[in-house]
C-alpha cells in the first residue's frame, strides 16, 4: 500500500541519542584498532617472555644477555608504535567529540524541528527556517534500528540528514523508513557491520 505524501513529522531533538549515534562510530574504530593492537600486545609479551628466559640463561651463557637485550629492543620496536597509534586515535577523537558537542549545543537552541517529505524533496524546518534537500542530493542511506542517515556520495555533513528514532514515534519511524526505501531503491544502501 503506497504511503500518502506529503508526510509531516514533528521531530523531538534528543541530544543523548545524537551522542550515542556518534559514539557507535567512534567505538567501532577503537574496537577495530584494539583487535589489531591485541595481536601486537601478544607479540610483545612473547618477546618479553623470551627476553626473560634469555636473561636467566645469561647467568650460564653470557651471550644470552646480548641476545636478550636485542630481543627486548626488537619487542619494544614492535609494540611502541602501535601504542602511540592508539593514543593518536584517542586524541584525534577529542576534537571530533567537541565538534559534536558544539553542534548539539547549537541545535539545542532550536525550538522545533519539522520534517516534511514529498515526492520531490525532503525539507527540514528548524523553527521556521527551511533546509531543502532534493531527493537527487542523496546518494547513500542507512536505516538502522535507532537512526536513519541520508547522505550525498561524500558523506558531506552539510548534505546529510541524521534522523534518530528517539525523536519520533515508532509509527512515524516505520513510515519514514518505508518512504526512504522506496525513494532510494536505486541508491547505495550503507550497512553497519558489527
Amino acid at each position: 500500500m503506497p504511503i500518502e505524501l506529503p508526510l509531516k513529522i514533528h521531530i523531538k531533538f534528543v541530544p543523548d541519542q545524537i551522542r550515542a549515534i556518534y559514539q557507535i562510530g567512534w567505538d567501532k574504530g577503537i574496537q577495530l584498532f584494539n583487535k589489531i593492537h591485541s595481536v601486537y600486545a601478544v607479540i610483545f609479551k612473547l618477546f618479553f617472555g623470551l627476553t626473560s628466559i634469555l636473561f636467566l640463561l645469561s647467568f650460564f651463557y653470557p651471550v644470552c644477555l646480548q641476545i636478550g637485550m636485542l630481543t627486548l629492543i626488537l619487542g619494544m620496536c614492535v609494540y611502541i608504535p602501535h601504542y602511540n597509534a592508539k593514543r593518536k586515535i584517542l586524541s584525534a577523537q577529542s576534537p571530533k567529540k567537541k565538534a559534536v558537542e558544539d553542534w548539539i549545543a547549537h541545535k539545542s537552541k532550536v525550538k522545533s524541528y519539522i520534517l516534511e517529505i514529498d515526492d520531490l524533496q525532503v525539507t527540514l524546518y528548524e523553527d521556521t527556517v527551511p533546509h531543502i534537500f532534493p531527493w537527487s542530493t542523496f546518494q547513500q542511506y542507512l536505516i538502522s534500528e535507532t537512526f536513519i542517515i541520508l547522505s550525498d556520495t561524500h558523506l558531506n555533513e552539510s548534505q546529510s540528514l541524521l534522523l534518530p528514532k528517539a525523536g519520533m514515534t515508532a509509527e512515524e519511524y516505520r513510515l519514514l523508513s518505508e518512504i526512504i526505501e522506496q525513494k532510494m531503491e536505486d541508491k547505495t544502501r550503507l550497512t553497519m557491520s558489527s
